[in-house]
């Protein structure tokens, strides 16, 4: 028997996303199959806030399509119970996003890749074309960019590699002490000449701002290498909605 714990963030209800959203567990698998188990399910807005109840989720299988469909309750919960083990997808049902108060970014808009096609807001197309393309510049250029503290979808879509071992900067990857040196060791050494620094927050973990209220001595560190350079693009997007700014290496750093 499993247990797997699923968090969606609207508007992008997408299975492989640009943004981590759907997190899984399956504590005490050992070695063996699981007949079975329970999937909990909550439905997030992008900003972190609970969804309310009454929102339609489905549970499809790879394998053979939809299993089963449920209505969230209070706080955007529901808890499918499977009889036989697999692999699973969860999806809000369509025509939930438009209904749902505060999802304010629905997926109007196609962003068109080398890697495959998603569905996102037209400001969101937008804003990761734009951090794609530059990644794609710069690789070509021999230089490495760096995406923080999230997105790491950005290494897909482009076809580059993320420069260090750890690809994302979520509360609580990056150890103190030992861990986050290593770290900063290899954004050193690489170097890496840009970050791709968005501002994704964090507040279903508690904390909001990585390198200031998580992750202080890696923030420390690229604030004091890096300056920033300009946004993504010069269009302002709506409150609320992703974008991102380029930094790049200090030059008295890149002569050290």
């Amino acid at each position: 028997m499993f247990r797997t714990s699923s968090r969606f963030f609207l508007p992008l209800l997408l299975f492989f996303l640009l943004c981590p959203c759907l997190q899984a567990q399956r504590p005490g698998m050992g070695g063996t199959r699981s007949p079975g188990g329970i999937i909990d399910v909550q439905v997030r807005y992008a900003d972190g806030r609970p969804a309310p109840r009454g929102i339609h989720v489905r549970l499809e299988s790879a394998e053979v399509g939809a299993e089963a469909d449920l209505d969230t309750v209070q706080g955007g919960k529901c808890q499918f119970r499977q009889a036989t083990s697999g692999v699973f997808i969860v999806r809000i049902a369509e025509g939930n996003i438009d209904s749902i108060p505060g999802g304010e970014f629905p997926p109007t808009a196609t962003l068109a890749t080398e890697r495959g096609s998603i569905h996102v807001s037209e400001h969101l197309a937008a804003q990761y074309q734009a951090a794609i393309d530059f990644m794609k510049v710069q690789n070509a250029l021999g230089e490495q960019v760096l995406s923080v503290p999230e997105d790491t979808s950005l290494y897909f879509f482009s076809a580059t590699h993320c420069p260090t071992r750890v690809f994302t900067f979520d509360p609580g990857v990056v150890a103190p002490g030992k861990m986050t040196d290593e770290v900063i060791a290899q954004i050193a050494k690489k170097p890496v000449r840009y970050l791709i620094w968005s501002n994704r927050t964090y507040p279903e973990y508690k904390v909001l701002r990585f390198g200031v209220d998580f992750d202080q001595t890696l923030g420390h560190y690229l604030l004091s290498h890096y300056h920033r350079v300009r946004p993504l693009l010069v269009d302002p997007v709506p409150f609320g909605e992703w974008n991102a700014y380029i930094w790049e290496l200090n030059q008295d750093t890149k002569q050290q």
